[in-house]
């Protein structure tokens, strides 16, 4: 016969921390409302599975009430699918062993707040059927990410060599002033003239 409860959908991972303190600092055996909608879906929270707690009857501190890793995509889907913020008080009708506070296989869950509802079939082994879990993918670290180097323009062709450089003509020597001028330039038959006149000189002296 299925058992009709008012509690809290919280996940296993955080349920089973220390003093039931969840990753997000909410006191899940005193105040599970705090328990936030971003802190049940992190991966590692997603695959832990989900469990309803409500609140002991004598004490008012919160135990666990039933175990959903059978249907944990339906659970998944509800939390997913959730516009809220925090406070996931649900209502859940299921057979469940109290035993070992698991869902027992071939009966129909159910699980409902004021504005949704999930049902499913849980399977004779204690797994729900036709249901298929999307795990919410893993958040990337900016600051892991490499930085990509700029491409400068017109440097697409990496295998491309470089224009050989022609290498520029050697200026000109010019002579330095007061040096003797090469053979064969002007200045040899300058000084031969010079040479040719004076010995005119000499000659016409000697005449005289």
């Amino acid at each position: 016969m299925p058992l009709v409860a008012e509690g809290y959908l919280v996940d296993n991972l955080c349920w089973d921390m220390p003093n039931h303190i969840a990753i997000d600092g909410a006191d899940l055996a005193n105040d599970p409302a705090a328990h936030s909608h971003k802190c049940m879906l992190l991966p590692q929270c997603v695959a832990s599975g989900y469990s309803i707690i409500t609140p002991d009857p004598d004490t008012g501190v919160y135990q666990l009430w039933a175990n959903l890793s059978a249907v944990n995509a339906s659970a998944y889907n509800f939390v997913s699918n959730s516009n809220k913020t925090n406070n996931f008080l649900v209502t859940v009708s299921a057979t469940v062993c109290m035993d070992n506070k698991q869902l027992t296989g071939g009966n129909l869950f159910t699980m409902s707040d004021e504005f949704q509802t999930v049902t499913a079939t849980v399977g004779l082994s204690g797994g729900g059927t036709n249901e298929v879990l999307e795990t919410p993918p893993a958040e990337v670290n900016p600051e892991l990410v490499p930085e990509v180097a700029p491409v400068p323009p017109n440097a697409t062709d990496t295998n491309a060599t470089a224009p050989e450089e022609t290498p520029e003509a050697a200026p000109e020597a010019t002579p330095e002033a007061g040096s003797a001028p090469p053979p064969g330039s002007d200045g040899c038959r300058l000084a031969f003239s010079y040479v040719f006149a004076l010995v005119s000189i000499a000659v016409s002296m000697v005449v005289m």
